[in-house]
């Protein structure tokens, strides 16, 4: 005979297939791995200072605290526009080169906070003089600078209003405009102001010392001083000093003029989808790996957990911060990567009944 029919041939393939799946249901509970979650991820240094301008006149340095997750040092530089503002980077400074925090970096020099220093030293300098000339009484070449100072201020406003009667005949007419006008006008007042000045301090200066008098000339000292200290400490801020140590970067892309990374500790940010947003726990191992940068993994931990929906083209994800040390510096700035974060360690017969329980309940038959 040809051909002889193998006897129970359906029955035989039957319990090799049941033989088959059992042996792979055992070696599935048998062999036990890390429950494991993935997505692309983006290296940043932990800590990042910048100072940028925000539009002419306007600059800012602010600290972005990726491990505390808020930014920090945020302080705002304004100046007013008839000042020139000059930033001078510190000598000896190029780029990469690495600073500790609390060094100078640059220094902004504003005119008109130079002129509000000196006119705050004139103003104090005029203050205690005049206490002197209280306490000690007021000597007749005072009286007479005095006087001098009232006849020259009633000089110049008799002065003037030769030419603010030609003026007013001409606003008069119509030939002189609103605004021409009334800049004539605050010119008179400030005039007679003046002229108010001087008498008073004629007057302050011959009616003698009282100890009301001096208590005001001390307060107002006082009050100038203050003046005087915080114009100063103003001028101070204009030393613009690193927070954070780490690599110096000299105006880079972004526009930023000066930039301190603190590149010894990284975070990255993985994006994880969000139908595995109950997976990463805090504390969980984290493995990168950079493709085209290196062969070696990079590992850290997971930091914490933003549960905030990001919105892609591939979907919505969460995004999952993880710290990993970097002190012998192969970790870059602005790498990205792939990244797998480790959870607890089952065998693949439990992870594969989750996994299929998940699609069961979400994606087939949801409630």
């Amino acid at each position: 005979m040809k051909y002889v029919p193998e006897p129970h041939r359906l029955r035989n393939t039957l319990v090799t297939v049941c033989a088959v799946v059992c042996l792979a249901v055992v070696l599935a509970m048998l062999i036990k791995i890390p429950e494991s979650v993935s997505g692309s991820c983006l290296i940043d240094p932990a800590r990042h200072w910048a100072l940028s301008e925000m539009r002419p006149g306007s600059y800012k340095t602010v600290t972005d605290d990726l491990l505390a997750g808020e930014l920090r040092h945020y302080r705002v530089y304004q100046f007013d526009r008839p000042s020139f503002v000059d930033f001078s980077v510190a000598a000896g400074r190029s780029r990469q080169d690495v600073v500790s925090a609390g060094e100078i970096l640059a220094t902004a020099n504003s005119t008109s906070l130079g002129i509000e220093l000196v006119e705050r030293q004139t103003e104090l300098a005029d203050a205690r003089s005049q206490l002197e000339i209280l306490q000690s009484g007021s000597k007749s070449a005072v009286l007479k600078h005095a006087k001098l100072s009232i006849e020259s201020a009633e000089a110049k406003l008799a002065a003037y209003l030769v030419q603010y009667k030609r003026q007013e005949n001409l606003h008069q007419q119509e030939i002189l405009s609103s605004e021409d006008w009334e800049s004539f006008e605050s010119r008179l007042e400030i005039l007679k102001l003046d002229v108010d000045i001087a008498r008073a301090k004629f007057d302050q200066q011959s009616t003698g010392a009282t100890p009301q008098k001096i208590q005001k000339s001390h307060t107002n000292i006082a009050s100038l001083e203050r003046e005087l200290d915080a114009v100063q400490s103003m001028i101070d801020a204009l030393d613009i000093c690193t927070p954070i140590g780490g690599q110096l970067t000299l105006q880079d892309r972004s526009g930023r003029l000066l930039s301190v990374s603190a590149c010894d500790t990284m975070v990255a940010q993985i994006l994880i989808p969000q139908g595995q947003a109950q997976k990463p726990v805090v504390g969980q191992s984290i493995q990168i790996v950079v493709p085209g940068y290196t062969d070696e993994e990079f590992r850290g931990t997971v930091l914490r957990i933003d549960p905030r929906i990001t919105l892609t083209g591939a979907g919505p994800f969460i995004t999952v911060f993880g710290v990993l040390e970097n002190s012998d510096g192969r970790m870059v700035p602005g790498m990205m990567g792939r990244a797998k974060i480790l959870g607890e360690t089952t065998s693949l017969w439990t992870q594969f009944r989750q996994e299929f329980n998940t699609v069961i309940r979400k994606e087939i038959w949801p409630r």
